[in-house]
């Protein structure tokens, strides 16, 4: 008797739509890895002389979390993050947790988050990760929520010009080396084997 195996390459853009298909425990670990690993992105941080608000891995993390999870178990990963920082999980930005996060600098950024995670895991569910063109828009079109509302909620707090100057200009490289990178991950195939 003999076993056919059958080979095929899959990238982690694939890894979404299997893991809804999981059971619940299966797919709350996936979520609670998801918000332990955005934890450990917003460690990777640069502060710049010229801005409150710190260059981390968060965006990274969101984009490409959500990339592999898809528009439900995405945003889910996003709010439970922004939730265990809020009541006390040392895991925003230098350690920072609490209440007073969300009213601070970088508050328009965190609740960007969730909406983020639902706009790219509804374009990879679509099949946006699947072309490496396709996939960098779905990263760049992710990340316009979480500079929106960041830039928004700075402009409340300091005007316009200064929230655009401090809260957006700074951070457009990183976002492009930060898009390109996540393209570049999801759109490594690696073999499975089927039997």
């Amino acid at each position: 008797m003999s076993t056919k195996i059958e080979s095929k390459a899959i990238s982690l853009s694939d890894v979404g739509p299997k893991l809804e298909e999981q059971s619940l425990l299966v797919q709350t670990i996936g979520v609670l890895l998801g918000v332990a690993i955005l934890g450990l992105l917003a460690q990777v941080k640069v502060y710049l002389p010229f801005t409150p608000v710190p260059v981390t891995g968060q965006t990274f993390g969101v984009v490409l979390i959500s990339a592999m999870m898809g528009k439900k178990l995405g945003p889910v990963t996003s709010i439970l993050y922004v939730l265990a920082g809020a009541f006390g999980a040392p895991i925003y930005a230098g350690g920072a947790s609490g209440w007073a996060v969300l009213s601070g600098a970088t508050a328009g950024y965190l609740v960007g988050f969730p909406i983020s995670a639902w706009i790219v895991g509804s374009l990879a569910e679509r099949g946006w990760t699947k072309s490496f063109f396709k996939c960098l828009a779905t990263m760049m079109i992710g990340l316009l929520p979480i500079f929106v509302l960041g830039v928004a909620w700075l402009t409340y707090r300091m005007g316009f010009i200064l929230a655009i100057g401090v809260g957006l200009i700074p951070f457009l490289p990183g976002a492009a080396v930060k898009t390109l990178l996540a393209t570049a991950i999801l759109q490594v195939p690696f073999k499975n084997a089927n039997r």
